[in-house]
């Protein structure tokens, strides 16, 4: 009989130092849920959590279905829930767009006599942010002679030219015009405007020409259309995000509109030739604003950038014709 327990206690401990031995490995392959673009929210005072548990842990190279796997983890460890989607949906926004940006490069190669012009992919937002938190250098020339703002890649592009001419800065009105700007700025992070403006006709086939009432109703079979459609950004996170938006348009108190909380929140007017701006005290405020309505995906980069779309402020170039004008 003591043998047998001798030969018992063995077993057990040398199934208890495979386990230990193979959590230590499990441990080492993967790293805390870190990145740059949520260190920010965390240094502002992110609850603690519960004692004594151990982290949350992601994989060395995490996709999107990690961030929604250890969502509910970390709400179990007393996180703020509401805190722990702010950090997930910023780290989810980054994964998701660098899965974005490999789309489109594996694009460029099975295509190389595209037209596509070099550097369009971007890590940031280029075009119409490019200039952000800097001021603006020289005018760009267009072919008509007149002088622009000084946006990469724009000159030489009748799609860029014309946007930037007839469009970027005027006032824009109407709900679905209105939904559309914040959808496409949405859809825009982490990549090229270009980019956007070519997939822009795409984008409104599949979105019902951006009608809140229609993507409102959007289910799982949409997502999977969507997902499945090459002409637009296929990302998950974003279309899913659209639809929400969608819904909450339509759900917003009795008398107010996307238009009159964007109204509500109007810029100061940019002083001539100071830089402009990643983001304002208006634009946070309206992304807050937005959020607790139910929006996802606005940010307060997103939403200013809105802002500077849809005529709230003038941030064209000072000479820029077309500020002059407006």
């Amino acid at each position: 009989m003591s043998y047998f327990l001798i030969f018992l206690a063995v077993v057990v401990a040398a199934l208890v130092a495979l386990f230990l031995v193979g959590s230590r490995r499990r441990e080492l392959g993967r790293k805390p849920l870190r990145s740059e673009a949520v260190q920010d929210l965390l240094d502002e005072g992110l609850s603690a959590p519960v004692p004594n548990l151990p982290p949350v842990l992601l994989p060395e190279h995490p996709g999107t279905d990690d961030v929604d796997r250890v969502r509910f983890s970390l709400g179990l460890r007393g996180y703020r829930m509401d805190q722990v989607d702010q950090v997930l949906d910023r780290l989810a926004a980054e994964l998701a767009a660098k899965d974005a940006q490999i789309e489109e490069l594996r694009a460029q190669l099975a295509n190389p006599a595209s037209d596509q012009p070099a550097g369009e992919i971007e890590e940031d937002r280029s075009g119409p942010e490019t200039a952000r938190g800097a001021a603006m250098s020289d005018l760009a020339i267009g072919p008509d002679g007149k002088p622009r703002c000084n946006w990469p890649g724009m000159v030489g592009n009748e799609l860029y030219l014309q946007y930037h001419d007839q469009e970027w800065g005027r006032p824009v009105h109407g709900e679905a015009k209105l939904f559309e700007r914040l959808s496409l700025e949405a859809f825009q992070s982490g990549l090229s405007w270009l980019i956007i403006l070519r997939k822009r006709e795409a984008f409104r086939a599949a979105f019902a020409g951006f009608d809140p009432a229609v993507v409102a109703e959007y289910g799982e079979a949409d997502v999977a259309r969507l997902m499945a459609d090459a002409g637009i950004v296929r990302n998950s996170l974003k279309i899913r995000a659209t639809i929400n938006n969608a819904q909450a348009i339509l759900a917003l108190p009795q008398g107010t509109s996307l238009e009159s909380l964007l109204e509500q929140h109007r810029p100061a007017p940019r002083a001539p030739g100071a830089p402009v701006p990643a983001a304002t005290a208006e634009s946070t405020a309206l992304a807050k604003t937005l959020k607790k309505l139910g929006f996802r995906f606005v940010g307060p980069t997103t939403a200013y950038a809105m802002m500077q779309a849809v005529g709230l402020t003038n941030d064209h170039q000072t000479g820029c014709w077309v500020a002059d004008e407006l």
